[in-house]
């Protein structure tokens, strides 16, 4: 999100400039806490490489427990289902994608992040279910990362053995119903993003910086609560509004699943990640409605462009898993989210029927792709 990509090694540092207000009247689905407040471009850390990881055991699966989502989370017509095979590429996009490879290691971190600017996977972001009926919990701000008039305070529901984001590839602890919510490395400044779809309500609560104390003190950095009964729209939850991603996005919506591998489809744009010096400074485009003060010149990718694989890559070289997922960022592709260094964000597979081992894909799947091989819309 908006300060650390997960497993960051450093918190992130803040700088504050007072632009227009976030938001306006009925941008957000709930609580908002206000308008006409000046709003954070933030810093996004890039300091740690770190990697996802896939078989980490399982979650909870009883009635009335934590279990994984299922997508799309939000209606037909919201942007993350936009069609973009069509559409022009920008003017500078081979200007971008080769900024992009020239700065990969050793001289940089370009490309599409760690390892020599390969396209990697992370697979720590989980979204639960919660059940009608869960309780939901109140929670604390926590100072440096909640951003007056961008956050809300509504009360998350929180079901029994879920977990927060995983860091460090290093698994929740489940030995409580709650337990798992207590984020490794929050002090540390990590991501810690908490993910919760109710759909009883027509509510996605999605928290950055968040962690429940052993001592039952809930602390979030900022939340997000989407309103899934309606399209997103390219003004998001406001414009100038963030969200649980610098960018302003949902991000459940974003994330593929081992089950739409399975099915041969992925009907949605996916989550990317980028380091700052690859995405445009202060500025932002529709669809989203935030931006930070990376340090990306003009030819570089802005919060609000989509990267398209090109039609012409040879599909046939990537295995089967990766294929499916090619075809998707041939049609929906790939939409800059946050900062960081691992590229792309699916959903963790705990807990699942379908692990990614079951349909081939791990973190390096993809890792063939080059920055030349897209287009930038």
């Amino acid at each position: 999100m908006p300060l650390v990509h997960p497993r960051a090694h450093h918190p992130a540092l803040l700088a504050t400039v007072l632009l227009a207000s976030c938001g306006g009247e009925g941008a957000r689905p709930v609580d908002d806490a206000g308008a006409d407040v000046a709003i954070d471009m933030r810093v996004v850390g890039d300091a740690g490489p770190g990697d996802g990881g896939s078989d980490l055991g399982t979650g909870g699966a009883d009635a009335g427990v934590a279990t994984p989502g299922v997508g799309p989370y939000v209606p037909a017509g919201s942007v993350y289902f936009d069609d973009i095979t069509g559409r022009a590429a920008a003017t500078n996009s081979s200007a971008i994608t080769a900024f992009m490879e020239s700065t990969i290691p050793p001289n940089g971190w370009g490309g599409f992040g760690t390892s020599r600017g390969r396209m990697r996977i992370d697979f720590s972001i989980t979204v639960h279910v919660a059940p009608e009926g869960t309780p939901k919990r109140s929670h604390v701000a926590v100072p440096g990362y909640t951003y007056p008039g961008e956050c809300d305070g509504a009360p998350i529901p929180l079901p029994a053995y879920g977990f927060a984001e995983e860091n460090w590839m290093t698994p929740p602890d489940q030995s409580g119903p709650f337990t798992g919510y207590d984020c490794v490395d929050f002090d540390g400044g990590a991501d810690c993003h908490i993910l919760v779809h109710a759909p009883y309500e027509n509510r996605l609560y999605e928290v950055y910086h968040g962690t429940l104390r052993p001592n039952g003190t809930f602390e979030v950095g900022c939340l997000a609560v989407w309103d899934t009964s309606a399209p997103v729209g390219p003004t998001g939850l406001g414009v100038q509004c963030t969200s649980a991603d610098a960018a302003g996005y949902a991000i459940a919506p974003l994330l593929v699943t081992p089950e739409e591998v399975q099915a041969g489809v992925i009907p949605h744009a996916i989550r990317l990640i980028l380091p700052n010096e690859l995405i445009r400074g202060g500025t932002f485009h529709p669809p989203a409605t935030h931006g930070t003060n990376s340090t990306g010149g003009a030819d570089t990718l802005p919060y609000g462009g989509r990267m398209r694989l090109r039609a012409d890559y040879p599909l046939d070289t990537l295995s089967p898993g990766a294929r499916v997922v090619a075809l998707a960022m041939q049609r929906y592709g790939l939409m800059l989210a946050d900062g960081g260094q691992i590229a792309l964000t699916f959903a963790s597979d705990r807990g699942r029927a379908v692990r990614w081992a079951d349909v081939g894909i791990d973190t390096d799947s993809l890792s063939e792709l080059q920055a030349s091989d897209f287009d930038v819309i």
